[in-house]
């Protein structure tokens, strides 16, 4: 019996470890993208985040996941794809063996991959500049002159910046992951679980509570001038996590959970699956990523379409500039200016922007804001290195319409607009700048 029961554990670990070993590729590929280290630190805490929820019922269900994400990686050459297969693959393994999973288990698969990064760095620059107007205004109610520009809030003559630490990557990711602990523990220990409905606005409710969070932190650090990397600071920073994210997601969870939950039923009846079945899928599967690992993937080649790579401006010479991953860019050089043009994907939600590319050569970003320009508005931004600074801006542009929305590009793409490109104007002067963009903007630069 003993035998029988160190054998049901050690081989599925085995199976779970040269899984990992052949995935190296990829997650050495994403443990060079900022942020993901966090993702990866968060998986240390996979025993706190899902658990076996029916250990008598064994499952193959995320076989067909990992063969649509290894049937997709034949079409489109993506690391992300095969990051998503190897999680797939561990969850296959874990119901094959040992029994089904929580639901939680494909929360964390999102939560720990490339694509929470992106959108919490992209929405997140809005949602600062939206906190930093709350908080100039709860400040002036209660009697502290406050000005607001962009994010730099100026209280007394001295300015703060809310900058990514106050409404980001680490702060979103920790609170999100105790959320996802908070909500594991609750389902364990009033023995039910979440409906999909219920488990959607569990999360919901945690992002709302992130937001609250860092408004209040935001506030605190502003009255008592706590200063960036200051023992004061990060505590704010905790005391706000755990007093407006996990407390009242505690309290909270109950009434999600009286109309959305379901109680969990530890059967006796054992529900097994073809052995052989199983055993010749992992197998397969295992070849697989090991397979796929070893063709250095790429991202499906992102060519200029034609309008775009014949873009010229009078003054600029003109580059198209080609990466590793087959990413064209058009790069057109001044004097004075710097413009980088790009095209986009409607139905990608990775489209990289200047946020994560300059970031990625080494620029921290500093002042964020939205500029009107010429009855346009367009993101702003300072770019500071050791010893060089830019003032760049960006934006939007199918020749006939310019934005600043995410979303409102891609919508008019689905409604039949012309595509459109991400245009980055930087310069060493602002006000220079600025003429520049006002120029721009007023140009069909796609005709």
């Amino acid at each position: 019996m003993i035998l029988e029961k160190n054998k049901r554990i050690v081989v599925p670990v085995i199976i779970l470890l040269l899984g990992l070993l052949f995935s190296l590729p990829t997650l050495q590929f994403y443990a060079q993208v900022n942020g993901m280290w966090l993702s990866y630190a968060g998986m240390l805490f996979l025993p706190l985040v899902f658990y076996i929820k029916s250990p008598n019922h064994l499952s193959l269900r995320f076989s067909i996941l990992v063969a649509t994400c290894l049937g997709m990686f034949i079409l489109i050459p993506s690391h992300l794809i095969l990051l998503f297969g190897f999680y797939c693959f561990c969850f296959l393994v874990i119901e094959g063996f040992l029994g089904k999973l929580n639901k939680l288990a494909l929360v964390l698969m999102v939560l720990a991959s490339p694509i929470a990064y992106y959108l919490f760095e992209v929405f997140g620059f809005p949602i600062r500049l939206m906190l930093t107007k709350w908080a100039a205004g709860i400040l002036n109610f209660g009697g502290f002159p406050c000005q607001s520009v962009g994010n730099i809030l100026e209280v007394n003559g001295i300015p703060f910046s809310v900058d990514p630490v106050c409404m980001g990557l680490n702060m979103v990711m920790t609170s999100m992951l105790g959320s996802l602990i908070l909500i594991s523990f609750f389902e364990k220990n009033k023995k039910q679980y979440f409906t999909n409905i219920g488990l959607l606005l569990s999360i919901l409710s945690s992002l709302v509570f992130v937001v609250i969070a860092n408004l209040f932190r935001i506030v605190m650090i502003v009255l008592w001038e706590a200063a960036p990397e200051t023992t004061l600071h990060e505590v704010i920073g905790l005391g706000s996590m755990v007093l407006f994210v996990f407390v009242p997601l505690y309290f909270f969870l109950p009434y999600i959970s009286e109309y959305f939950s379901k109680p969990i039923i530890t059967t006796i009846t054992t529900k097994n699956v073809n052995v052989l079945l199983r055993n010749v899928l992992i197998g397969v599967f295992l070849v697989g990523i090991c397979v796929a690992n070893q063709s250095h993937p790429t991202v499906a080649k992102e060519a200029l379409d034609l309008k775009t790579r014949n873009v010229s401006i009078n003054g600029y010479d003109k580059d198209v500039l080609k990466f590793p991953n087959e990413l064209e860019v058009v790069e057109l050089k001044s004097a004075q200016h710097l413009i980088y043009i790009k095209s986009q994907y409607p139905y990608r939600i990775t489209n990289h922007n200047p946020l994560i590319c300059w970031q990625g050569s080494g620029y921290e970003i500093k002042n964020e804001n939205v500029l009107e320009v010429n009855q346009h508005q367009v993101f702003t931004a300072e770019l500071v290195a050791k010893n060089d600074r830019y003032f760049t801006a960006w934006w939007y542009d199918n020749g006939n319409y310019k934005t600043i929305g995410n979303f409102d590009w891609r919508w008019k793409i689905i409604n039949g607009e012309p595509n459109f490109r991400l245009v980055n104007v930087s310069s060493r002067d602002f006000s220079q700048l600025y003429m520049e963009v006002d120029w721009l903007l007023k140009q069909n630069l796609f005709e």
